[in-house]
C-alpha cells in the first residue's frame, strides 16, 4: 500500500509544474525551445518532491520554511527568464497561479475536516487519506486552472494584469498559504483544527471581495474611458462642423473673388486661391450628417480613422430614420466598419477600399459593409493580438441585430471581397405613422 501512496503522490506532484508552466504561457515566450520549459518544470517538480520527503520524514519547521521561500523564489526566477514581459505581470500571473491552488486546497480542506470528519493532522500525514486528498485537490485544479486562465480566450487573467494593485493581494495571498502550509503541517503550531480551517476560508473570501471591488473600479475607469472618448469624437465633429458652417459663410466671398480672378484674367492666382480652398470644400464633402446625432458622429469618427489608415471610405446612406436605439445602431455600424479596416489596412495601397450601404426594403431597411480581403475569414474569432481587450465583433453584430428582430447574413465570395449585411425590420405601426406624419405635410 506503501508503494501505491508513492505512486499517486509522484503522478500527482507533476500537475503543478505543468500548471505553471501552462498558465504563464499567456505571456510571450522569450525562447522557441520547447526543452526549456520542459527543464524549468522539471526542476520545479524535483524541488516539490525534495520538499514533501522532508516535510514527511524530517518533520521540521524551520527546513520546510526555508524550502517553500526557496519555491518561490525559483518559481519567480525561472518565470522571468522563460518569458518576456514586465516584472508586475509575472508577479500578477504568478500571483494567480499560487491564489489558485490556495482557493481549491483550502475548500477541499474544509469539506474533509467538516463533512467527511477527517482529522487534519492524518490529512497531512503521509499515507493514504494523504494521497486520496492530494489526488483529488490535484483533479479539481485543472478545471479551476481552465476557468482563470482559459475560459473565454483568458479574459480574467488578462484583465487582472492590467491593474497593478491587484499585485498586492496576489503576494498577499502566497504570503498566507505558505503561513498556513507551515501550521497545518506541523503538530506543535496546531492548536486549533476550527481556528485553521476558518483562517483559510476567510483569505480566500477577503481576496474574492477585494477582486470583486476591484473589478467595479475597473467597470467605472472604463466607463471614463468611453465618456472620454464621445467628448473627443464630438469636439472632432464641432470642429468639422464649424468649418463647414465657415465655408457656407463665406461662399458668395469665395464667388465674388473667383468671378473677379477670371475677370481679370489672373489664372495664376486663380490656381492658388482654388487649391488653398479646396481642403476645406474636401473636408466639408466628408462630413456625416444625419437627424441623429450620434450615428453621425460614430460615422464621421470612423471617416477620420479611415482617412488616417489611408484607407477610401465611401458610404451611401439613404435612410434617415433607424427605428431602433441609436447605441445599437452605432454598435452594428462600428463594429462592421473597424473590422473592415483592420482588414483591409493590411493590404496594398490601391486595394483600401471600404463601401457601407444604408438602403430602404420592404419591411425594413439593410444595413450592408463590404471589403476585400487576403486570408479566409474565421467567423466569430477574433484576430486581434490581446484578445483579452477586444469582444468578438462579428458575434456583437450578431447579437445587436437578432436584439431587434432582424437577420445578419456573411456573404464571401470567390473574389476576395467581404460582405456583411444586417436586415433590420421596422414596425408596421412606425411604417404607418410615419406615412401619416408625411401626409399630413403634404
Amino acid at each position: 500500500m506503501v508503494y501505491v501512496n508513492c505512486i499517486i503522490l509522484l503522478m500527482c506532484y507533476a500537475a503543478e509544474p505543468y500548471l505553471w508552466i501552462k498558465s504563464m504561457s499567456l505571456l510571450p515566450r522569450r525562447f522557441e525551445k520547447r526543452m526549456y520549459y520542459v527543464m524549468a518544470a522539471a526542476g520545479y517538480y524535483i524541488a516539490a518532491l525534495l520538499k514533501q520527503y522532508i516535510c514527511f520524514t524530517q518533520q521540521n519547521n524551520t527546513i520546510d520554511s526555508i524550502l517553500s521561500v526557496a519555491m518561490i523564489a525559483y518559481i519567480i526566477g525561472i518565470s522571468l527568464v522563460l518569458f518576456k514581459e514586465k516584472l508586475y505581470k509575472c508577479l500578477l500571473g504568478l500571483g494567480l497561479f499560487g491564489f489558485t491552488i490556495s482557493c481549491v486546497e483550502s475548500l477541499l480542506l474544509a469539506i474533509l475536516v467538516y463533512v467527511a470528519k477527517i482529522p487534519i493532522v492524518q490529512i497531512m500525514s503521509f499515507g493514504r487519506i494523504n494521497a486520496l486528498s492530494t489526488l483529488l485537490s490535484r483533479i479539481l485544479l485543472f478545471p479551476a486552472f481552465y476557468f482563470v486562465f482559459f475560459h473565454n480566450n483568458g479574459r480574467i487573467i488578462g484583465v487582472l494584469r492590467h491593474r497593478k494593485e491587484n499585485l498586492a493581494f496576489l503576494v498577499t495571498s502566497w504570503f498566507f498559504t505558505v503561513l498556513i502550509s507551515m501550521i497545518v503541517r506541523h503538530a506543535d503550531l496546531s492548536y486549533s483544527t476550527d481556528l485553521i480551517v476558518l483562517i483559510l476560508l476567510a483569505q480566500v473570501v477577503l481576496l474574492l471581495n477585494v477582486f470583486y471591488v476591484i473589478s467595479l473600479i475597473g467597470k467605472k475607469d472604463m466607463e471614463l474611458v468611453e465618456a472620454e472618448e464621445r467628448i473627443n469624437e464630438l469636439n472632432r465633429i464641432m470642429e468639422l462642423t464649424t468649418k463647414l458652417k465657415q465655408l457656407e459663410h463665406d461662399m458668395n466671398t469665395h464667388v465674388a473673388i473667383i468671378g473677379n480672378l477670371v475677370h481679370n484674367r489672373c489664372y495664376t492666382e486663380l490656381e492658388n486661391y482654388i487649391n488653398s480652398i479646396f481642403k476645406d470644400i474636401k473636408i466639408a464633402s466628408s462630413i456625416c450628417t444625419l437627424p441623429d446625432h450620434a450615428i453621425s458622429m460614430m460615422i464621421n469618427d470612423l471617416i477620420m480613422k479611415a482617412s488616417q489608415k489611408k484607407i477610401l471610405f465611401e458610404r451611401h446612406l439613404m435612410i434617415e430614420e433607424f427605428y431602433i436605439e441609436s447605441k445599437d445602431v452605432c454598435g452594428i455600424i462600428s463594429n462592421m466598419v473597424n473590422n473592415a479596416i483592420e482588414a483591409t489596412e493590411k493590404l496594398e495601397q490601391e486595394r483600401r477600399y471600404i463601401s457601407l450601404d444604408i438602403y430602404p426594403a420592404k419591411d425594413g431597411y439593410y444595413i450592408t459593409c463590404m471589403n476585400p480581403y487576403d486570408t479566409p475569414v474565421k467567423y466569430f474569432h477574433t484576430t486581434k493580438k490581446k484578445k483579452e481587450e477586444h469582444g468578438l465583433g462579428l458575434g456583437i453584430i450578431k447579437m445587436l441585430t437578432e436584439k431587434n428582430g432582424g437577420v445578419m447574413q456573411i456573404i464571401p465570395n470567390d473574389y476576395n471581397w467581404f460582405e456583411i449585411t444586417s436586415f433590420i425590420p421596422v414596425p408596421q405601426t412606425e411604417k404607418s405613422g410615419a406615412k401619416e406624419e408625411k401626409n399630413s405635410i403634404l
